[in-house]
């Protein structure tokens, strides 16, 4: 089963991300992602384990925070940079 979900990504860490959406997801469940890094002209791609939910009356806003275990170096990397930008 197989399905695209439009979330706001927000950027953890090189090591994960925090996906802002309605759909929750229950921790322990894996998840194929692919999201665009603003700089990069192909998407980041890979699997991730959901680690913590944060329901709707959760500041900032509800959503699942997704460990990427297996990224690439390079993924990280931009990731890492981009966060530091961002934040």
């Amino acid at each position: 089963f197989q399905r695209q979900l439009d979330a706001i990504l927000q950027l953890l860490c090189g090591e994960g991300v925090f996906l802002q959406t309605d759909l929750l997801f229950p921790v322990g469940e894996w998840l194929d992602l692919e999201f665009v890094v603003p700089g990069r002209r192909r998407p980041v791609r890979g699997k991730g384990r959901v680690v913590r939910v944060a329901a709707t009356y959760d500041p900032p806003a509800p959503g699942v925070a997704v460990h990427l275990p297996a990224l690439s170096r390079t993924d990280r990397s931009d990731l890492r940079r981009y966060g530091a930008k961002a934040g």
